[in-house]
């Protein structure tokens, strides 16, 4: 089965763009988030390789393979004489679309991070209670768990 590229739209591109020329600057948002909820299917390495194309397009030193599209050249002589902030109004309505997105995502890697804390605290909690059975064991007690 053939792996097909991804077609980025004009909006992805027009973030990547923006990255490239501005960084992160006035987004307010972490790389991983605007990957997950906003660029949607994909991953940080592609939104990585889009930004370093556009980065060899405009000309940025320490940038000198491409693989850049047609779209890509288009959107760069489409943006040429337009302001970062009008660019920023660009990418922060589409991150605006996809706000909910955002904070569902974030709500589940926090929800994450809790569980995966509560499984190791019980789990650490497991291993003191058997150690304290093993120890009252070799102390002579006969103990043995309640099963419920």
């Amino acid at each position: 089965m053939k792996n097909s590229k991804r077609i980025w739209t004009k909006e992805e591109l027009t973030i990547a763009y923006y990255i490239a020329k501005w960084d992160y600057n006035g987004l307010g948002i972490e790389e991983e988030d605007l990957v997950e909820s906003v660029i949607g299917n994909t991953t940080v390495a592609s939104l990585q390789f889009q930004v370093a194309n556009f980065r060899h397009i405009l000309g940025i030193e320490g940038f000198t393979k491409s693989d850049a599209s047609k779209a890509m050249y288009k959107l760069v002589d489409d943006l040429a004489n337009t302001t970062m902030t009008n660019v920023r109004k660009l990418v922060l309505a589409k991150i605006d679309k996809s706000e909910t997105k955002i904070q569902k995502a974030k709500v589940t890697k926090v929800n994450k991070a809790a569980n995966t804390r509560r499984d190791e605290l019980n789990a650490e909690s497991q291993r003191n209670f058997e150690a304290q059975m093993l120890l009252q064991r070799k102390l002579g007690r006969r103990l043995t768990p309640v099963v419920k």
